[in-house]
């Protein structure tokens, strides 16, 4: 049963301009187990965050169960991990990581709380938890557009990257992991060349810094992006993956780098403590 209720998480007033969608992939509900004597799949809870990529820019408008990136990233890790997963996901059109620290950010303490209350009010012989197991931050396209008017910098970006990362884990805690996926700028169709060349260098760019933090921060795995190749095998031969706008994902798109994300995501959830930033790389932020 997959369903999709807008601003479910609860607990905050979303800042202008951000959308939320919360959503749980499960085939009974918390009691039916119960009742039929089935056991009870665990449960693992995800938040996915950050720009237009979360709130589903590029994606058909005519569904009713949540933006496609989340949506199929909460299905491949259910079927990954043989757990139910519940997701939301929390997003601003056009943000930066100074808009995600601003606009995202602090409505996650506030639905946490709003979680625990939920679960206290519970039956005590209740397993729920109010823990989120990892937060995928999308971002990094919206600043290095910075840089090509100069006002920011890899460096910069690293800042603030580690800012928005610190930032989590205070509203979450410090065991939460952080997810931060590469930018498959390849596949954009907006750019002609050679701009589609200084594109994909910038974005390179940018997911080396994400690189970079996942090498020295506890708990924070960095997702290399997928190549050209894996994202058409996933999606199908000869099926488009751009939307209209050439820059956005479509459906298609979404449902193939959501399948990628998991393959690293699907690990930390399943409690690996050796996760790291990358297969078959050298342990890092996989502490």
């Amino acid at each position: 049963r997959l369903g999709a209720i807008p601003g479910a998480a609860g607990g905050a007033r979303d800042a202008p301009g951000t959308s939320t969608v919360a959503t749980k992939t499960s085939e009974m509900s918390d009691d039916d187990g119960d009742r039929s004597g089935r056991k009870r799949r665990p449960l693992r809870r995800v938040v996915v965050v950050g720009d237009s990529l979360v709130t589903g820019v590029g994606c058909r408008m005519d569904r009713c169960d949540g933006p496609t990136l989340p949506r199929r990233l909460g299905e491949a890790l259910a079927d990954a991990i043989g757990a139910d997963v519940e997701w939301v996901a929390v997003g601003a059109k056009g943000a930066d990581l100074a808009a995600i620290r601003r606009d995202v950010i602090p409505s996650l303490g506030s639905r946490r709380r709003r979680r625990g209350d939920d679960d206290e009010r519970r039956s005590s012989s209740s397993s729920s938890s109010s823990r989120i197991d990892a937060v995928v931050l999308m971002c990094g396209v919206n600043d290095f557009k910075h840089a090509l008017t100069g006002r920011q910098s890899p460096a910069a970006f690293h800042a603030d990257l580690i800012r928005c990362v610190d930032d989590i884990k205070r509203a979450l805690g410090d065991d939460v992991w952080v997810i931060l996926p590469g930018m498959p700028m390849q596949l954009a169709t907006i750019f002609p060349p050679p701009l589609r060349y200084l594109a994909v260098h910038a974005s390179d760019a940018w997911d080396a810094q994400k690189r970079k933090l996942c090498d020295a921060a506890a708990r924070v795995r960095f997702v290399p992006s997928p190549s050209s190749e894996a994202m058409q095998s996933a999606a199908g031969a000869g099926v488009a993956m751009v939307a209209v706008d050439g820059i956005h994902p479509n459906d298609a798109g979404y449902g193939a780098w959501a399948h990628h994300i998991a393959k690293s995501v699907a690990p930390v959830l399943l409690g690996d403590g050796a996760a790291l930033c990358e297969e078959g790389g050298e342990e890092g932020g996989g502490k």
